[in-house]
């Protein structure tokens, strides 16, 4: 049998909180994790990943469609589970119907509603747990790697991309990405953007918080730098798949595969836009992380 070669698109982590009556997302919140895995229903598969010294949850759901296009890693914001009604859900269901198998996986270190006093603490684990679930999606053949943050967990994701030489992605999708604590930010999407040399989507909605949105030109400037950097280095092996990387670089295309998205009228929960959410998602994938289709 044929070696076979994916993109995985890691992380996929969330902002939003409903608050309105019993919505499903203030349901969930008296839920277990064990709870929650308990009732994930098939073709999703409930697993625990390995940690050094521990395990994490995780949902695993494989792509649909016979013709797999990649696998993506789905990781809440804080406070959030790996099924979450609000973004994680629609993601990781949606991804599976064109072709993407989604693994949605919850650091212990975002489940609770308590900002991390550790943001050192905070980004150790969140490497090690995107390590882990990187090696459940290898074992299983998929290869090339793609990262997907939101809000909180977009930002720990970018940082584990600028700080983990070798970590094998290939792209990076950040929804909701903003400095954090917002009060005091120790965190900023910036700093690791200009170091990370890779594709990457930079997605909002028009009614997000206010940290994301006055956050959006200084992101863009550091995803500039970072293309810049890599094309004066000839460091363009990572973009070689992208459909922008071989257009002509100059002020106005140089960022290499960098695009920034604002959803009209979307919250940061994108309720009612769901659909929107994943087929903006799916069309970059489409043209900056594709892998190699293989029909077994």
């Amino acid at each position: 049998m044929a070696r076979t070669k994916f993109s995985v698109v890691a992380a996929l982590l969330v902002s939003a909180h409903q608050v309105i009556g019993l919505a499903p997302a203030a349901a969930q919140r008296t839920q277990s994790i064990e709870s929650i895995l308990e009732n994930v229903a098939a073709p999703s598969v409930a697993v625990w990943l390995e940690l050094a010294d521990g395990k994490i949850p995780a949902i695993y759901k494989e792509e649909q469609t016979g013709m797999k296009q990649g696998a993506a890693v789905v990781v809440h914001d804080l406070g959030m589970n790996p099924d979450w009604p609000e973004v994680v859900t629609p993601l990781r269901n949606g991804l599976p119907t064109v072709g993407w198998t989604t693994l949605s996986i919850s650091p212990p270190a975002l489940q609770g509603n308590v900002v991390p006093a550790d943001m050192d603490a905070l980004q150790k684990a969140t490497a090690e747990a995107l390590e882990s679930a990187l090696k459940y999606l290898g074992a299983r053949g998929y290869e090339n790697v793609a990262l997907i943050g939101v809000g909180l967990g977009a930002t720990v994701s970018a940082a584990f991309l600028a700080n983990s030489p070798g970590h094998g992605v290939d792209a990076f999708i950040g929804i909701n990405m903003a400095p954090f604590p917002a009060t005091a930010p120790t965190l900023t999407p910036a700093v690791y953007l200009e170091k990370i040399a890779l594709p990457i989507l930079d997605l909002y909605g028009e009614r997000a918080a206010a940290g994301v949105r006055a956050d959006s030109a200084a992101r863009a400037l550091a995803a500039k730098k970072s293309g810049a950097a890599a094309r004066a280095d000839q460091n363009i092996d990572p973009f070689k798949r992208s459909a922008v990387a071989q257009s002509p670089f100059d002020d106005k295309t140089g960022f290499i595969a960098y695009r920034q998205i604002v959803v009209p009228g979307a919250n940061p929960a994108f309720v009612g836009q769901e659909e929107i959410l994943v087929k903006r998602i799916v069309g970059w994938l489409r043209r900056h992380a594709t892998g190699v289709t293989v029909q077994r």
